[in-house]
Parts: structure tokens; sequence; C-alpha cells
């Protein structure tokens, strides 16, 4: 097995991220976004799905995916 740190280690590494996937309700949005930054959840295509419990499934993945991939710093906090 190649030397590589384990995943305790990787842990111990990587500074803890306090960020959270908000509700956020505001005059010109209502949806899901970052509670550290600007970034806010928009769908960038239709959801699909053969039910409604597929649709569900797909737009809480595509959502929980982008949020964890986005960069706190690339998105200044709106006022």
């Amino acid at each position: 097995m190649p030397d590589r740190p384990s995943k305790l280690a990787v842990c111990k590494i990587l500074p803890t991220m306090s960020r959270k996937l908000v509700w956020i309700e505001q005059q010109r949005f209502r949806g899901f976004g970052c509670s550290d930054c600007g970034w806010r959840f928009k769908p960038a295509e239709e959801v699909t799905g053969t039910s409604f419990n597929e649709m569900m499934r797909n737009f809480e993945l595509q959502r929980d995916q982008e949020f964890a991939s986005h960069v706190c710093a690339d998105h200044s906090r709106q006022v």
C-alpha cells in the first residue's frame, strides 16, 4: 500500500469548516445559501425525475454538491 496519510491525519491537517447550508428569506431571494458568505443556490437546470421523490433527491444532490464545492472567498457577503 502506498505511503499516504490516513483519513484521521487528513482531518487534522484541514481546518474545521464552520459554514452551513442555511435557508434564507430576503426581499429578493428565498432559498438555500451559505452561512458564511454570499453564495446562493440557483439550480442550473430544471430538476428532473420520474417521481416527486426522485426530483427532490436530484434537487438536494445538486444543491449539496454545489454547496460543498463553492469557495467562500469567491462570494462576497450581500447586505
